[in-house]
This record gives C-alpha cells, sequence and structure tokens, in this order.
C-alpha cells in the first residue's frame, strides 16, 4: 500500500492537470474566414471608466492592436465634465489603411456618481455603435446582428418636454478621513467639500466651500513629544456669461484662511475675459485660450510679514495662455501665466508648465511633465526664521525666488501586434489587482 500510494498521487496529479480535449483550432466565422481576418482596432482611451481588458472581450468582433499604426481604425477617446457633474464622452473613429479618410464622431454623457461598470459598459456600447460601419465590410460581417430595444410607450410619438425641479442645479458634498501611525508617531487628516453648480450652454454659476485639517504627533527620546496642525478653509463663487462660440466673461470671487501661508483671512474678487481660438464645439479635441482678470486681494496674517504688516489690501492682474491637445500622435497641454500686484510692479510671479504623451514610432512612447515658476509675490511670508521642525513638517510656506519639478519617462512595446487574450488569474499575489489597487 505504501508503494502504490505516491504512484496513485501521481497519476491523479496528471489526469488534474491534463486537458480534457485537444486544443481546437481557431473558429471559423463562416467558409474561409478567420478571427485574423476581423477589423484591426488601435484604442486609445485613457480617462476614467476606460478597461482594456473589458473592451476587449466584450467586443470580440475585432482585434485590438497593440500600435497605432496597425490598426485599420484609431478608437481615441476624450472626457470633459458636464454640467451635471457627470462625464461627457466624445469618441473618434478615424480610418486608417484601407479606411483612410473615413472618421466618424459620436458623443455621450453619464450622470455622476455611475458605477466604473457602468461607464465602461457605456462606452463599449459607443465603440460597438462606430466601429459596424467598418466591421460591415470585413469576412466577418455574416456574424454580426444588430438589436434594438424599444422604449416604452408609442414610439410614434414624440416625447414630451421634461421639466427639471432642480432647475439645472446639482449639488456635491463629500467628507474625508484617513489615519496612520507608528510606535512614536502618528498622523491624521480631514477634509470636507461643498459644492454647487448649475450649468447652461449660456451661463456658469458655481459655488464652492472646503477645508481640509492635518495633525501631526511625535514622541522622542527624552520623553516629550510634539503635535504640529495645518489648516486651511476657503470658499468661492464663479458666474461666467458665454458671449459667442469663442468669448465668455466671469466673475470670481474667493475668501478663506491658510496657516500654511501666514494668513488668518483673505479675499479676493475679480473681473476676467476669455477667448477660445478655436470654437467651444471642439472643446475636447483642442483648446487655445487667452485670459485676463484683474481685481483686488485683501490680506489679514496671523503673524507680522517680512514687509513688516499685519494686513494689506492690493489691486492684481493675471493673464493665462493655456493650449490643449488630443490627436492620434498623443496629447499635449501647455499653460503659462503671469500674475502681478499693481501697487508694485516688481511683485509678479511667471510660471509655465506642459505635458505631453508622444508615440514617437512603433512602441515607442514619450511621456513629460515640467513646471517652472519665478516667485516674487510671496507679501504673506511671516518676519523671522522658521524653526527645523517648522520646515521638516511643512508649517509654513518658506521664501523663493522660484521654483520647478519634471518628470520624464520613456517607454517601449513588442511582440504580438494582437492584444485579444485577457487572463487575470493570480494577479492579486503581489498587489497587481484590482482590490489591491483600489487601497
Amino acid at each position: 500500500m505504501s508503494r502504490r500510494f505516491p504512484i496513485l498521487i501521481a497519476l491523479g496529479l496528471i489526469w488534474f492537470i491534463a486537458p480534457a480535449v485537444p486544443a481546437q483550432p481557431p473558429v471559423r466565422a463562416d467558409s474561409g474566414t478567420r478571427q485574423s481576418d476581423a477589423l484591426r482596432v488601435f484604442l486609445d482611451c485613457h480617462t476614467m471608466g476606460c478597461d482594456d481588458e473589458f473592451f476587449i472581450t466584450d467586443i470580440p468582433f475585432v482585434n485590438f492592436t497593440r500600435d497605432r499604426n496597425d490598426g485599420d481604425v484609431h478608437l481615441l477617446t476624450t472626457a470633459l465634465v458636464n454640467g451635471a457633474g457627470g462625464t461627457q464622452y466624445t469618441v473618434h473613429f478615424l480610418g486608417q489603411k484601407r479606411f483612410a479618410g473615413r472618421a466618424d464622431t459620436l458623443v455621450t454623457s453619464v450622470p455622476p456618481n455611475t458605477s466604473e461598470d457602468a461607464k465602461r459598459r457605456e462606452l463599449g456600447r459607443i465603440f460597438k455603435l462606430g466601429l459596424l460601419r467598418y466591421a460591415a465590410v470585413t469576412p466577418l460581417s455574416s456574424r454580426l446582428r444588430v438589436v434594438y430595444d424599444t422604449p416604452a410607450g408609442t414610439s410614434t410619438t414624440s416625447p414630451a418636454a421634461v421639466k427639471d425641479p432642480w432647475d439645472f442645479w446639482v449639488f456635491r458634498m463629500g467628507v474625508n478621513g484617513n489615519f496612520g501611525g507608528e510606535s512614536r508617531s502618528k498622523r491624521s487628516n480631514f477634509s470636507s467639500n461643498l459644492s454647487a453648480r448649475r450649468i447652461t450652454n449660456d451661463w456658469k454659476i458655481s459655488l464652492g466651500a472646503n477645508g481640509s485639517y492635518r495633525e501631526s504627533n511625535y514622541s522622542f527620546d527624552d520623553g516629550t513629544s510634539s503635535t504640529y496642525i495645518v489648516r486651511a478653509y476657503s470658499g468661492n463663487g464663479r458666474l461666467v456669461k458665454s458671449l459667442d462660440s469663442h468669448w465668455s466673461a466671469g466673475l470670481n470671487a474667493e475668501a478663506g484662511q491658510s496657516d500654511f501661508s501666514n494668513q488668518s483671512f483673505y479675499a479676493n474678487g475679480n473681473l476676467s475675459a476669455e477667448y477660445n481660438f478655436f470654437p467651444w464645439s471642439r472643446a475636447t479635441d483642442k483648446q487655445f485660450v487667452a485670459i485676463y482678470a484683474a481685481g483686488v486681494s485683501h490680506y489679514r496674517y496671523q503673524k507680522q510679514t517680512i514687509y513688516f504688516l499685519d494686513q494689506e489690501s492690493r489691486p492684481q492682474q493675471q493673464f493665462v495662455l493655456a493650449a490643449t491637445s488630443k490627436q492620434p500622435w498623443g496629447s499635449l497641454d501647455v499653460q503659462a501665466r503671469a500674475s502681478q500686484y499693481l501697487h508694485d510692479g516688481s511683485k509678479q510671479n511667471l510660471s509655465i508648465s506642459g505635458s505631453t504623451n508622444l508615440r514617437i514610432s512603433r512602441g515607442l512612447s514619450l511621456n513629460v511633465y515640467a513646471f517652472g515658476a519665478r516667485v516674487r509675490d510671496q507679501l504673506y511670508i511671516a518676519a523671522g526664521s522658521l524653526s527645523r521642525e517648522d520646515i521638516l513638517t511643512q508649517q509654513r510656506a518658506l521664501a523663493t525666488s522660484y521654483t520647478y519639478s519634471m518628470f520624464v519617462g520613456l517607454s517601449y512595446t513588442f511582440g504580438s501586434l494582437f492584444n485579444t487574450v485577457v487572463n487575470p488569474r493570480l494577479d492579486n499575489l503581489q498587489g497587481g489587482g484590482n482590490f489591491f489597487f483600489f487601497f
């Protein structure tokens, strides 16, 4: 019995892991056609709701390619926040190779607080609708069917206009908190926000309030301990009028308190004008805007500043140039800002930032983000020197003449042209699954 037992275990394992049926050849859609004959699609979707693995399994009548140059259709998806606080998706179907010159655009919206599953299913539905035109001329077209869900009620009657009891107002509230610590330190953060918005094609009204509280506690070898607290509270409002397809005018106001900026109270208001060199109807594809704002700011300080002031009111102006473009070759965002206090022209802040996701060639992508600012407008810096603890715990802003940051990334992918297989087994072992990503 003892000799047979290992043999039985080995036979059982072989039976358990052996395939029950030999591998089958690729399924034919009809005589003479294979899955490899399907439409080739390059999926370019990098916004909320995008889930490559879901789309690969949910849209089986196409083959998704790894590189843009290998696709018959480039599926470019962009998104903007809509008036209700949800998301408006714009999907471009850009024909390539045999479909060169063809292009379609579909738009859909999802309401706020929509689940990620509902977002990806709506996107998948739009993808299928747009791809049907291209897939209909492939050898697999005989397997395609169109299903229509008839709406309830009489289909020949136009729906009556629905009166919105909220008059387009959307409200949102949020409270967040996180805690952490070790044997000799602990930290806690709390934040809250409240917003109310009413957005139509002609007017945009936005009201908001938020607050944050950060506390850190440390224990030292000599038995002493220290507590550091940083608070910030603010409220803001914005009224924007759409003048035409390019021009907008706005009124902006904000008030609050900030320990980090040495401000027991601050308030500012300004009038602004904006011009978009492209029509706003193309905002999901590209924008190039110029903004000018002028107004007054008032500050009351917690500690006297390096200019020996406890409070002050100053007129100021701001100019912004911003460009955004999302194209088949990648995306580009550039922004330049210049602000100045009018009582003293030397008190100014000049900054420029930019980011790009550039597809250089087959499989090769470059990601760059850069920011730089020349700082000459820190009116709020408290007089006297900061302690080491204040600096390390970021209790107060430091006087500086410039600030910068940069990120550069290069990625290269090669191998199979198709990306049609989904296999998430053991993804969670080292944090690769959605559970670990969520936390």
